[in-house]
């Protein structure tokens, strides 16, 4: 097991576990979300590929719509 921060907060994964690995654990929806692994940013593609070790720090950023539909003054 290897210990890492996930939003500030210490989690620990397998050994060898990849950036998919931990958002599969967490059960992660991958709609408009972004990750960083140590302040740089991890594409989709590489999500399989970029393991994770101890103290590393992974930032999982979501956007979510809102707003209240409301037109603005003119």
């Amino acid at each position: 097991m290897v210990d890492i921060l996930v939003n500030g907060k210490r989690l620990q994964v397998e050994a060898g576990s990849s950036v998919g690995d931990l958002l599969q654990q967490l059960e992660v929806r991958l709609d408009y979300t972004v990750i960083e692994k140590n302040s740089i940013i991890v594409s989709r593609e590489q999500f399989d590929i970029v393991k994770l070790s101890s103290g590393d720090q992974v930032e999982i950023i979501s956007f979510i719509g809102g707003g209240c539909g409301c037109v603005p003054d003119p």
